[in-house]
């Protein structure tokens, strides 16, 4: 998946990114970094990371064959950069984040959450609870990463940096 993201700044100048939800269950590291690799070579513009990462509390075991190095790559590669999905209230997502990005050389730079409050409003999020707004997934996060010795966030418990939310279409 690509999303285009369009920014009119006030000088009537346009700013474009991508994104792509790339999560290690849903996909092989071969073929998520192949795309990234094709998007890579067609544009210099950004491609924003919005995906989870399930099972990364164990990066020497990570399911469909990825490597931290693949994971790293995908999120902090030449032109990506992380925004994390922080969807779980539990802290689970935060953590599993920090153990990635401790398990890769460099460590993983985060500029932002995703969350799915307002998809959660429209449909139940509730196993396990999923439904935090990206004010409290940001300090989550930024909480967790503080844990770390290695590992930078481009957030404060005050600043969120990027954001975003999901919701359903049509409603």
């Amino acid at each position: 998946m690509v999303i285009i993201h369009i920014i009119w700044d006030t000088n009537y100048q346009v700013t474009i990114a991508g994104a792509m939800d790339i999560e290690l269950t849903w996909g092989t590291p071969g073929n998520t970094i192949n795309w990234v690799t094709g998007y890579n070579n067609a544009t210099l513009k950004l491609l924003y990371d919005f995906g989870t990462c399930e099972g990364c509390e164990t990066p020497n075991n990570l399911v469909n064959n990825w490597q931290p190095s693949d994971v790293h790559f995908v999120s902090n590669g030449p032109n990506e950069e992380a925004i994390p999905e922080i969807y779980r209230n539990d802290g689970m997502n935060a953590y599993q984040w920090r153990v990635m990005s401790e398990a890769c050389t460099p460590p993983i730079y985060f500029t932002g959450v995703f969350t799915e409050w307002k998809a959660c409003q429209q449909n139940s999020c509730n196993n396990p609870p999923q439904d935090q707004a990206s004010s409290q997934a940001a300090p989550q996060l930024v909480v967790e990463v503080s844990k770390s010795t290695n590992t930078y966030v481009h957030l404060s418990v005050t600043s969120i940096g990027l954001a975003s939310d999901i919701v359903w279409y049509p409603r």
